[in-house]
């Protein structure tokens, strides 16, 4: 239960962190981030919450020409 609570919160703090993103834990575990619209990368696929979030915040910092 609190493994499920966990992914809960983080969920809610990818979203507001990334709000052009949806967020979802698919049943194996695996963590997604999609968005729509014309952009280069519409889809990032990871293993774990830390690195979809690091991957969410290098492709911000390209896409704001950092």
């Amino acid at each position: 239960m609190k493994q499920a609570r966990d992914a809960a919160e983080e969920l809610s703090l990818l979203r507001r962190e990334f709000s052009g993103w949806s967020f979802l834990i698919s049943d194996r575990g695996r963590w997604w981030a999609l968005r729509t619209g014309p952009h280069v990368v519409s889809e990032i696929v990871t293993d774990t919450a830390a690195l979809l979030r690091e991957q969410l915040q290098e492709l911000h910092e390209v896409e704001q020409g950092r």
